[in-house]
């Protein structure tokens, strides 16, 4: 009995794991502004994207020194590509110079603003209580 009980809590793991990830996805905090990372701004990343969080440092010509962090759901072996894309975004404002970034990427929900949810934890725990595995 408890191995049926340990391979439909597994099965149940399992099927948890392949669920899309939930993540922020375009908030952050720069110099002249701050999106705040909420409710509005939660999305269900797509197959093979994880959270991730971009700390930038930077120089516009003629408009001073910027920095800021940013967030996102990126494909994991794409660290670059997240670079580029902030790089992209804020030079709209002008020629930016002295380019410095940071991509942090993580895999538990909603980890990418600071506040990290145990949502796996949880998981586990609600099945021990479910089976009785006690």
């Amino acid at each position: 009995m408890k191995t049926t009980t340990l391979l439909a809590m597994f099965a149940a793991i399992v099927a948890v794991g392949h669920c899309s990830l939930r993540c922020y996805q375009n908030c952050g905090s720069g110099s002249s502004d701050n999106i705040p990372c909420d409710k509005s701004k939660e999305v269900d990343c797509t197959s093979g994207h994880v959270c991730a969080k971009s700390e930038v440092s930077y120089e516009v010509l003629g408009r001073g020194k910027g920095s800021g962090w940013f967030s996102f759901c990126w494909a994991k072996t794409d660290q670059a590509g997240i670079c580029t894309a902030v790089k992209a975004q804020l030079a709209t404002q002008g020629t930016i110079s002295n380019w410095n970034c940071g991509v942090e990427f993580c895999e538990t929900a909603l980890c990418n603003s600071g506040f990290t949810a145990h949502v796996s934890i949880l998981v586990l725990a609600a099945g021990v209580l479910v089976f009785g595995l006690f």
